[in-house]
């Protein structure tokens, strides 16, 4: 029952915590989401399917052909509805008019986060946004700019100090996985190239891809895009002021990425697909916007994705999908890869990002999958042994919840 990531003599440490072998997060972007279409969303989502998705927000709304979408500022009482653990950068200023975002906003933004005590763990960019970090951004994240000439000049624009203040420590990296179904995982050559090029084609990238690799630094890196490493759910990242965060790619397509797109993203077969994987998949989509053939219709959303949250529903609660918020999946894989065995010892260390500090207290609430071959297990934080643990067999592994 599930993919070791971890052996030693007496432990093996699962990728996921059991029942489940893959997992499943929901990162939707609230574009278009007017309230009226909020509240249809947290009803079929979370109340009536109980599906354990994390969603995201607008701080605040400058958007003149969307100004009814749902924000902060207008109705805070969203992050008490269900899991808000993603900000969709400082707020949506595209359509302005002759507003301009800058530091200022994100200072006001950065208040009324702290002060309705919300802690987004995820950041993703917004369309053409000016303070965006990595998709499509149009300056970089250095609080000053210099010009060919050598003058320089505060960026009103650099804000990645009080993104990370606000405790962010995940930032999408602009990019959609569309071609391989399961991160966190390795994958072949041939696996990474399937979906990209047809058969035939696809031997011959494979080959021109082991025949040019150690020429890696001259060749096109879009087409000889296969990397070992290249399937990682999440990766540090150093941005151009030195700050490290971790950043991490979405699944799915731009053309899909809406309600009705959602129905093929997550439709039977694809579930299918990633219980094979054993691995885990971000899907990108914007919950809150209709394809335009579908702008004027009745109900917001289609009959096909209804159908196929319906069917992942049934798979999440008969324990062969683990579904939660982005930022929950992300924590544990960051966890579950900081762990040593020693013996019969299971020793938590810390990481530079996320847990540099890390105390017993940030593993409650975690499980763990392994498979013992011993009845005795010590888990230990940073040298403190953590005594509010449960093992607990099932069928052939066990799960360690941390309490």
């Amino acid at each position: 029952m599930g993919r070791t990531v971890l052996k030693s003599n007496l432990i093996d440490l699962l990728a996921y915590p059991p029942p489940f072998s893959c997992w499943l997060a929901l990162c939707s972007d609230p574009d278009a989401t007017t309230f009226d279409t909020w509240q249809v969303l947290h009803q079929l989502i979370w109340a009536d399917l109980r599906l354990p998705f994390g969603d995201s927000f607008f701080i605040a709304n400058r958007n003149l052909q969307w100004s009814n979408q749902v924000s902060l500022t207008e109705h805070p009482e969203i992050l008490t509805a269900h899991p808000h653990d993603t900000m969709h950068t400082w707020g949506d200023y595209i359509f302005s008019g002759s507003y301009r975002f800058t530091r200022a906003d994100a200072e006001e933004g950065l208040q009324r986060l702290q002060g309705l005590g919300v802690v987004p763990r995820v950041w993703t960019d917004h369309s053409n946004f000016s303070g965006n970090l990595l998709h499509r951004a149009s300056t970089q994240a250095t609080p000053f700019t210099m010009d060919r000439s050598g003058h320089q000049y505060v960026n009103e624009l650099y804000t990645l100090d009080l993104i990370r203040a606000a405790g962010v420590r995940y930032v999408w990296d602009g990019t959609l996985q569309k071609h391989v179904v399961g991160q966190d995982r390795h994958v072949t050559a041939w696996q990474w190239y399937e979906g990209r090029y047809r058969a035939r084609n696809r031997l011959a990238m494979v080959l021109l891809d082991r025949v040019t690799r150690p020429f890696d630094k001259l060749r096109n890196q879009e087409i000889f895009s296969y990397s070992p490493a290249g399937n990682a759910q999440y990766y540090p990242h150093q941005f151009p002021d030195g700050s490290r965060l971790y950043c991490f790619p979405r699944f799915g397509s731009w053309g899909s990425g809406d309600i009705d797109g959602l129905g093929s993203l997550l439709a039977p077969a694809q579930v299918e697909r990633l219980i094979r994987s054993q691995g885990t998949a971000v899907v990108y989509t914007h919950l809150g916007k209709r394809h335009v053939s579908r702008r004027d219709a009745a109900t917001h959303v289609p009959e096909a994705t209804i159908q196929a949250l319906r069917n992942l529903a049934e798979k999440h609660h008969a324990g062969a999908v683990q579904i939660s918020p982005t930022a929950e999946l992300l924590d544990y894989l960051v966890l579950r890869d900081h762990i040593r065995i020693d013996g019969t010892t299971l020793h938590f260390e810390p990481d530079a990002i996320r847990f540099p500090d890390l105390a017993p207290r940030d593993l409650e609430g975690h499980s763990f999958g392994l498979r013992l071959r011993s009845r005795d297990i010590t888990v230990m934080c940073r040298g403190t042994r953590v005594r509010t643990v449960d093992v607990e067999p099932m069928g052939d592994v066990h799960r360690l919840r941390i309490h």
